[in-house]
């Protein structure tokens, strides 16, 4: 394998391709990259098993050919050399050079066999999704993914494509992010459990239109010069759109900051693990409350508009701060459906995103 190419165009394949790679492999060949050239293409893949990554680039190709090297080292030589045309070249099967105006630099590598198969999907019908909406939509619920729980689905993200509508999911058990999308769809449905760092490739893709395949057990994204292979978790997510409720009897509408603001200073008077908040609602008055058996305890008055009968009811305060500054409206509505049942948490005329936060006991 012999080939010249521009330093900052590798670089951009390297960094593509690297968020595949596991800090902590289960298999030492798992750290390399592939390096692979064909024609006048060279192609780098990584992969950690869950899911799997491919770029192509142009390259003045002198020798085909195909070899495995350390991924976080090549990333780091490649990000410190200066911006020029540098020639690659397998000098054994031991040995890879990187040549560059300054100097030469020498890699231990790995035979390509040694390296997982990556097998793409048959490419039927699929969707296309902008990037930066599959960006927001990760950005919008990814905080509600559980951290290692025991149920596989808490620690992943759903996605839920149906007729028109493409919905990113998560949950925790205590909080729930749903944001969906508008698409046009030929017929393609179902629902697709995955890796939440499988979406981490797109920060280097965005304002690009991806086309998205599924499959019984994958996922494909394609993009300009490559695609990711992503396995879906094998777990099945719960009907989450049977606890979304239809009407909520206690309605409280409120400046966002305002809140934050109220949630941050009585924070000061909750403890862990629950630090729980008690609102107060009524016609006539809008009380927030905590209490702590350590520090002492605090209130405050909230100016906002309520339509309900009165009602008492407990929040975690740490997931509703998480859950308002996910929000972008200025103005939060919380519909209520009582005590013991989910919340419905969502920006004023905001219909594309939405949280549930369950109530704590007082």
């Amino acid at each position: 394998m012999r080939f010249k190419i521009l330093k900052e165009d590798f670089l951009k394949m390297i960094e593509s391709v690297y968020h595949a790679i596991p800090s902590k492999a289960a298999l030492p060949i798992l750290e390399n990259i592939k390096l692979e050239t064909k024609g006048n293409e060279v192609n780098l893949f990584s992969t950690n098993l869950n899911f799997s990554l491919k770029v192509k680039g142009k390259a003045d190709v002198e020798e085909e050919g195909a070899i495995c090297i350390k991924g976080k080292e090549l990333k780091e030589i490649a990000s410190r050399i200066k911006n020029e045309k540098i020639l690659i070249e397998k000098r054994d099967e031991r040995e890879l050079l990187i040549h560059t105006s300054l100097g030469e630099y020498s890699f231990f590598i790995q035979p390509p066999e040694e390296f997982p198969s990556i097998e793409e999907i048959e490419l039927k019908e699929g969707i296309e999704v902008p990037s930066n909406l599959i960006l927001e939509g990760i950005e919008k619920v990814s905080f509600c993914v559980a951290k290692n729980d025991s149920r596989q689905f808490l620690n992943n993200i759903l996605l839920d494509l149906k007729k028109n509508k493409l919905s990113f999911v998560s949950s925790d058990s205590h909080k729930l992010g749903v944001y969906e999308i508008e698409i046009e769809n030929k017929g393609v449905e179902g629902e697709y459990l995955l890796d939440p760092k499988s979406f981490d490739f797109l920060k280097e893709y965005k304002n690009e239109t991806i086309k998205i395949f599924f499959s019984e057990t994958k996922v494909q994204f394609n993009f300009s010069n490559g695609y990711e292979i992503v396995n879906l978790v094998d777990d099945k997510f719960p009907d989450y759109r049977a606890v979304v409720p239809s009407d909520t009897p206690y309605r409280l509408k409120i400046v966002r900051e305002d809140l934050i603001e109220s949630l941050r200073r009585l924070s000061v008077f909750t403890t862990p693990p629950n630090h729980p908040v008690q609102f107060s609602l009524s016609p006539e008055s809008l009380i927030i409350r905590a209490v702590s058996g350590e520090v002492g305890e605090g209130y405050e008055k909230l100016k906002g508009f309520y339509e309900g009968d009165k009602i008492e009811i407990g929040f975690n305060s740490h997931y509703l701060l998480d859950i308002l500054r996910h929000i972008d409206e200025d103005v939060v509505e919380i519909g209520i459906t009582g005590s013991e049942s989910a919340s419905l948490i969502k920006g004023e005329g905001a219909n594309h995103y939405f949280y549930l936060l369950m109530p704590i006991r007082i």
